[in-house]
């Protein structure tokens, strides 16, 4: 049991596939964050989450939670569409 539960945490220190740079873009664009702002959040260099933006590397399956849940405020499902959710238009009836 120990050995599966190590091996769990190892996966989620490995880069997450799957996610298009797009979307990390979108999420901190409607978070009203700017990549300084993020990079203090996480403990991280701002070149680091401008290569995520860049699709040049991706973060942990830790980053992503952390990013999704307490700073961008979204479900961790968004991160994996294949592009940005598009803005939901407001409705004329009150």
């Amino acid at each position: 049991r120990a050995g599966r539960h190590r091996r769990g945490n190892r996966r989620k220190r490995q880069p997450v596939v799957g996610i298009k740079p797009s979307i990390f873009r979108w999420a901190r664009i409607s978070a009203g964050l700017s990549i300084d702002t993020v990079a203090e959040k996480l403990k991280q260099h701002p070149d680091k989450i401008k290569a995520w933006e860049a699709g040049k590397t991706t973060p942990t399956y830790l980053q992503l939670e952390k990013l999704a849940y307490k700073i961008y405020k979204q479900p961790l499902a968004i991160f994996f569409f294949p592009s940005p959710p598009r803005k939901k238009r407001s409705s004329n009836y009150e």
